[in-house]
């Protein structure tokens, strides 16, 4: 399995949050918390669906699945290996769709070229929305909302957006978040307040470790991987829900499963995940890395779906 430069080999976000800045100055290994096993989940190939899949496809030896890290979506471990909610259903969609994909771990700014550019067939999670829906299509699999992570210890617990004003705050490269923060910096700066000092990085992951290093005020990101920070850092992180945040562009967000503009593959997809719905595979995979909340109506197991704009 490849793995792009940059990429972390840490599994959980528990490891920075217990691993002691000490351990980390003198390069003293650190145990990794163990992460859930792979869902155990019974799915049969299904001919109908399996027709559905375009021939250029069916002819690939193996469809590429470019999948982020993003946890609990993907997480991947010290040997490699992608884990979470996205692997899981990745296997799923493969057996019913009768087709052979190969996850790899790409960064987030890297899936929407590598898409337009054949470098890959699929890519998640993405937020679908209708300024990215003229250049892909997206079978649309889970919602998300923006929050704010902070020192649980710290003396900074902000109870609006306002209050970011002139804080420096994380986020991942490529990611909207950089939208929602732009648009807070232009609501601070109506307010006559300093904006909001942004620092991008390449994961998540190195973001909550400045955090947890006191070189950022918070970490802004989508609920799954900063309820994942919170619930995996022993203590050492609050997750934050600021409702005047959620109400800025693109801090909600439909998430997709990314494919060709007019391939026809997402079509393909988003049918197997209607019938992963109805036979409870869905729910299933979803509850065993804690996004119940993460998961959207079956009518909404659409193809572009989304009405909302960046």
């Amino acid at each position: 399995m490849r793995r792009d430069r940059g990429r972390t080999a840490r599994p959980a976000l528990a490891a920075l949050a217990l691993a002691g800045t000490a351990a980390a100055a003198t390069g003293c290994a650190v145990d990794e918390a163990p992460l859930p096993r792979p869902a155990s989940v019974q799915v049969r190939p299904a001919a109908d669906l399996a027709a559905r899949v375009p021939a250029e496809y069916r002819a690939k030896g193996a469809l590429v699945f470019a999948l982020p890290q993003d946890p609990p979506y993907t997480i991947q471990d010290a040997s490699g290996r992608l884990h979470g909610v996205l692997p899981d259903l990745t296997r799923a969609l493969g057996t019913l769709l009768r087709l052979r994909i190969r996850t790899i771990s790409t960064r987030t700014d890297a899936v929407v070229p590598g898409i337009q550019s054949g470098r890959f067939d699929l890519g998640a999670p993405m937020g679908d929305f209708v300024e990215r829906q003229r250049g892909a299509d997206f079978a649309d699999f889970a919602q998300s909302r923006v929050t704010v992570l902070v020192k649980a210890d710290g003396t900074f617990h902000p109870r609006r957006g306002l209050d970011l004003c002139g804080r420096t705050a994380g986020v991942e490269n490529g990611a909207n978040t950089q939208l929602v923060l732009k648009a807070l910096s232009a609501r601070c700066a109506r307010a006559g307040r300093p904006v909001v000092a942004t620092k991008t990085f390449t994961e998540l992951s190195q973001a909550d470790l400045a955090l947890h290093s006191a070189r950022l005020d918070t970490v802004v990101a989508p609920t799954a991987p900063n309820s994942y920070a919170e619930s995996e850092g022993a203590g050492k992180f609050a997750n934050i829900l600021l409702p005047d945040v959620t109400e800025l562009p693109s801090a909600t967000a439909t998430y997709g499963i990314i494919a060709k503009k007019h391939s026809g593959l997402a079509a393909a997809v988003a049918a197997a995940l209607v019938r992963l719905d109805r036979d409870g595979t869905y729910a299933e995979l979803f509850a065993h890395w804690n996004l119940r909340g993460s998961r959207i109506a079956a009518r909404s197991l659409v193809v572009n779906g989304s009405t909302q704009h960046q």
